[in-house]
């Protein structure tokens, strides 16, 4: 096969591949925690919605688009589908608009985060690369199309707090070419217009952010090893044996400094593009929030925007391509799926398993289903599928009030510290009470009590499932 027959078909299949087979894993997928959790708040007021954006950290726009299908009873597929047309939109615009070879395009369509994450997860991440996409195709005519990339920045900085990094990249640029061209006085009252209105609107989500705690004591060690995986990681885990991802290290630091300098010298727009997203990020995930592994993508993202925007620059330089690919195959792929990686293909397979435990006996559908523990955040993924059964969130650390402040007021959902005089009310007095709780130890599995006063609550273990780390108790109580 002639390179250029390659290339017509990396270019006519790779997309369509891509798009067919998102859209089939986004059907038969269960959603995880967040997009889930997502989706609840979705079905809140808008005022709700808006007063939760402080502290949930994110901006209302993706909840606002799930919000016209909260009543047509058609969750997940609205969610997943809504995802997916970001998701196929961003690849069609990735391959008709990104100036790289189509090699580099292929590995990149298919690379953990594009592939497994942006193109299946149904979050606000998949429409903030596309936005961040058309900022790069729209970058070298900004100042001809100001009122366009003035909305477009609008845009990305109201996706997601992450998207706003970059975004602001891109209009400490744009600022840099409208103070050097004259616009017309028509164009730059747009562009005030917009600028201001986009700045009020996140203000008034986000000026009384109230940010949690940061995780645990350890965690800006916790955010240097995730962060290490992109930089500097042979510097901060030197002890690791597994040979790939000691490829990965050495390629990511090797590449990071080698295209810093490569900036510098050549392109100091790229440089801004690719370091002010990280220094933000930097500061949001030591100070304010630990992140997961998805947060670190857009460090990739930011990455191939500095790239995109100069590549002609770039793309006759062997050692950039080399690196480039290197990056996309190691970092990109083993950073996912080694060490500290996580599928999000299978990550929800235990809503699925709890489902079928929970479905699949007479006694526990018919019976009142709290769940507790670790099985507090697998509640509301299973509300959604159960909601026309008795399941009810009953949490009792309360160590995490931001990730359930929005659902406290949905009509079969609870949320209290163990109160025994409150709980007792909640059991119904008419069917059997079941309690999930979940725990990762294999041994010492018992029945206990809670007293109270008068009052005995006895859970008697009645079902293990090692493999979900899920228990079940059957819930009785005595006055005395």
């Amino acid at each position: 096969m002639t390179k250029e027959k390659l290339n017509k078909y990396l270019e006519i299949y790779s997309p369509f591949a891509f798009i067919f087979l998102t859209l089939i894993i986004a059907i038969f997928r269960i959603p995880f925690y967040d997009e889930t959790h997502a989706f609840i708040i979705s079905q809140l007021s808008f005022a709700e919605i808006f007063q939760l954006s402080r502290i949930e950290g994110h901006p209302i726009l993706w909840y606002l688009l799930l919000k016209p299908f909260n009543n047509l009873n058609l969750y997940p597929y609205s969610m997943a589908i809504i995802n997916w047309i970001f998701a196929s939109l961003m690849i069609l615009v990735f391959w008709k608009k990104a100036p790289f070879d189509n090699y580099i395009k292929f590995f990149l369509t298919f690379s953990y985060p594009f592939f497994q994450y942006f193109g299946i997860v149904a979050r606000p991440y998949t429409l903030g690369v596309l936005a961040i996409f058309l900022l790069c195709v729209f970058y070298k005519n900004s100042i001809k199309r100001p009122i366009l990339f003035s909305f477009l920045l609008f845009l990305c900085a109201n996706i997601s707090v992450i998207t706003g990094f970059v975004a602001f990249g891109f209009g400490v640029l744009f600022l840099h070419e409208i103070f050097k061209n004259k616009l017309s006085k028509k164009d730059l009252i747009s562009i005030i217009a917009i600028f201001v209105t986009g700045l009020i609107l996140l203000a008034c989500q986000f000026l009384f952010l109230e940010t949690p705690k940061l995780q645990s004591d350890n965690a800006h060690i916790l955010f240097l090893r995730h962060f290490s995986y992109f930089v500097v990681a042979p510097f901060l885990d030197l002890q690791s044996k597994n040979l790939n991802q000691i490829a990965l290290q050495l390629t990511s630091s090797v590449s990071f400094f080698y295209f810093t300098f490569l900036f510098l010298k050549k392109a100091k727009d790229s440089l801004l593009i690719f370091f002010l997203p990280l220094f933000f990020m930097l500061l949001l995930h030591i100070f304010i929030y630990i992140g997961d592994f998805w947060h670190y993508y857009f460090i990739f993202i930011a990455f191939i925007c500095a790239l995109w925007v100069n590549w002609d620059k770039f793309k006759n330089n062997k050692i950039v391509k080399i690196l480039f690919v290197l990056l996309i195959l190691f970092n990109m792929s083993s950073y996912s799926l080694t060490k500290n990686g996580r599928n999000q293909l299978n990550q929800p397979v235990f809503y699925k398993k709890t489902l079928d435990v929970i479905l699949n006996s007479k006694d526990y559908r018919n019976s009142k289903i709290f769940c507790l523990n670790y099985y507090s955040h697998i509640a509301p993924g299973l509300l959604l599928y159960l909601k026309k059964e008795n399941i009810v969130l009953y949490d009792n650390h309360n160590n995490d009030i931001t990730n359930f402040e929005a659902i406290r007021n949905l009509q079969n959902v609870k949320y209290n510290e163990l109160n025994l005089d409150e709980f007792v009310e909640y059991l119904d007095k008419t069917k059997n009470n079941y309690l999930i709780a979940a725990s990762n130890k294999t041994s010492d599995y018992q029945s206990f009590s809670y007293n109270e006063g008068n009052k005995t609550l006895y859970l008697d273990l009645v079902d293990i499932y090692p493999q979900l780390y899920l228990l079940i108790y059957k819930l009785r109580y005595e006055i005395r």
